[in-house]
């Protein structure tokens, strides 16, 4: 057997990211066949692309984990960015979904939006100093470009008070 390139898994660097971006390109795949036939999950050479999608979303999940561990990325900065940018995109479906139809729908998953924010909000990784890490206030940045708490900012009070210290 050959020695794997560079980006191989098996290699010693960056070990995975061949396998990270093939599995990508293999859900751009399907996602492509979904769009092409109009969002239909039955494809004209006969395959389920709703199970197809799932089959390559795991795969990638799994080429995920493999490109975190293999290369000991920190899993706490990954976990809380996941985190932070799952609950935006909630945000963002309700948003786009009250704006086409408004409906009592809209306002369970709004309350499903705010739970996820608790939950981000109780694991938020913190600096030394105290404030929450990667925090656009913090930062001097504008509170409504902060990815990480969607502008609903647990610390903002603290902030404003000065018991939080803003960086310039």
């Amino acid at each position: 057997m050959s020695s794997p390139g560079p980006y191989s898994i098996g290699s010693n660097h960056w070990p995975g990211l061949s396998k990270l971006i093939e599995e990508a390109g293999e859900v751009q795949q399907v996602v492509g066949k979904l769009i092409a036939t109009g969002g239909k999950t039955k494809h004209w050479e006969g395959s389920d692309l709703r199970e197809r999608l799932q089959e390559e979303l795991g795969d990638l999940i799994a080429a995920c984990f493999f490109v975190m561990e293999a290369n000991s990325l920190d899993e706490e900065t990954i976990r809380s960015r996941h985190q932070a940018k799952l609950m935006l995109f909630h945000r963002w479906h309700v948003e786009q979904a009250d704006s086409v139809a408004p409906s009592a729908k809209v306002d369970e998953q709004m309350d499903e939006v705010s739970r996820l924010g608790r939950l981000v909000d109780a694991g938020t990784p913190r600096n030394p100093d105290g404030t929450i890490n990667n925090c656009a206030l913090a930062c001097g940045e504008d509170v409504r470009t902060c990815q990480m708490c969607l502008n609903h900012c647990p610390d903002q009070a603290k902030f404003e008070s000065g018991l939080l210290p803003l960086k310039v």
